[in-house]
């Protein structure tokens, strides 16, 4: 197996700031990469995260404790990912195969392009100015300003000298399970991921939230658990980032405190794609209708045009999820887990299961037993 290697947040942060001072234009983080690869300038071991038991307070204090990191740049290195990461990324590639969320500092003075993934991307300020453009809407964000990016949104980030952006970023694929509590709560901003995990529209949510001793102590807690490599790292890590989301709900007390660049779903079609889920191996449109005084033909359209998807997809996807429960921690057969799931053979549930995971039932099973 080859060696994993890795270069520190700061060398590759120096690296960025030196260039920047004597072409007066920006690299990009691959640019400083290949050079301090080439430089010998990389580990085969990262380096632990050094924080004190007590908590910093202290932005600057704890951006300092934090340039420690070592990234891991192993997939840029053997060109697995290249500079095809500038404008398309996919969680698939970017996530390691354990993580459901990963939290890193956002590079300064670094060369940006307008680039769109598959995943979700947060952006808290925590010091100085950042430039966002999303969807072709042009942002300075300051101290304070939070921005949630959707899956496939385009977007360019500039981030300037001397600030300080920490950015989290969650699957998608897996986000209804590792943030299950978060999608049950009915606030704007469980809202907005409802919505845009089922849609593939370009979406962004603005808002601003306080800097205090709770925000910075869930950041280092994310960071913790985010680079530890203990069996319960990422469920902790995940459960973190639900607080820091939770703190950040205290800054949309007041409507004008966010903006949307698109309306989110309602409080009653996020309680329709919720039942959606709940009773995916019996649930009819005529049923849904029926329970919601709509008229059969228009929910289907409503539904579509608030998620971006079909209501018999949207079935078919969460009974295809249960399925794989089933398939990974009971000893069903196919035949029972295809009537458990509701469908009306087993014929149709693998060709269903096939169309969403790429992989037979049985497969699955092997690779994940």
């Amino acid at each position: 197996m080859s060696k994993k290697i890795y270069i520190s947040y700061t060398d590759i942060q120096n690296f960025l700031n030196d260039y920047f001072a004597q072409n007066k234009n920006t690299a990009s983080m691959f640019d400083a990469v290949f050079n301090l690869y080439n430089c010998h300038q990389y580990t085969y071991q990262p380096k632990e995260l050094d924080l004190p038991e007590s908590k910093l307070t202290n932005v600057q204090k704890l951006y300092q404790k934090l340039g420690q990191l070592s990234i891991e740049v192993t997939p840029i290195i053997k060109g697995i990912q290249g500079k095809q990461l500038h404008t398309t990324i996919s969680e698939t590639t970017f996530f390691p195969k354990t993580k459901d969320a990963t939290i890193l500092l956002q590079f300064q003075n670094e060369k940006s392009q307008m680039h769109h993934h598959d995943y979700f991307e947060m952006n808290l300020v925590l010091q100085g100015q950042m430039q966002a453009t999303c969807s072709n809407e042009k942002m300075m964000l300051k101290a304070g300003d939070f921005i949630i990016i959707s899956p496939y949104t385009k977007h360019q980030l500039h981030i300037f000298e001397d600030s300080i952006v920490v950015c989290i970023t969650i699957r998608k694929s897996t986000f209804d399970e590792a943030f299950f509590n978060l999608l049950k709560n009915d606030d704007l901003i469980s809202a907005f991921f409802k919505q845009n995990l089922y849609s593939s529209e370009q979406n962004f949510l603005l808002f601003s939230v306080p800097i205090n001793y709770q925000l910075l102590e869930t950041i280092q807690n994310i960071f913790i658990t985010a680079y530890s490599i203990t069996s319960q790292a990422n469920t902790i890590c995940c459960a973190y980032i639900s607080i820091l989301l939770s703190y950040a709900l205290q800054g949309l007390t007041n409507p004008e405190t966010f903006a949307s660049h698109k309306k989110n779903l309602t409080n009653k079609m996020a309680t329709i794609i919720n039942l959606i889920e709940e009773q995916a191996n019996t649930i009819t449109l005529g049923a849904l209708a029926q329970k919601f005084n709509y008229d059969k033909a228009y929910l289907g359209k409503l539904i579509f045009k608030s998620s971006g998807y079909s209501f018999n997809y949207l079935r078919n996807y969460y009974r295809i999820k249960k399925s794989c429960q089933l398939l990974q921690f009971t000893d069903h057969s196919i035949a029972e887990i295809s009537n458990l799931t509701g469908y009306s053979s087993p014929n149709h549930f693998e060709r269903c299961f096939h169309q969403i995971i790429k992989i037979s039932p049985s497969q699955y099973r092997k690779n994940n037993r």
